[in-house]
């Protein structure tokens, strides 16, 4: 299992993305769906 998440104050925590893990690296797919996620929120 693996999540993305991005600290934007002391009092919340936004998940980006989730995923599960097969391997020891992450997918690509997964790592640019977080980046335009956390683009879309800032």
């Amino acid at each position: 299992m693996g999540v993305f998440y991005y600290v934007k104050a002391q009092d919340a925590i936004l998940v980006i993305h989730f995923l599960h893990k097969k391997t020891q690296s992450t997918p690509r797919h997964d790592i640019e769906i977080a980046q335009r996620r956390l683009k879309e929120m800032l």
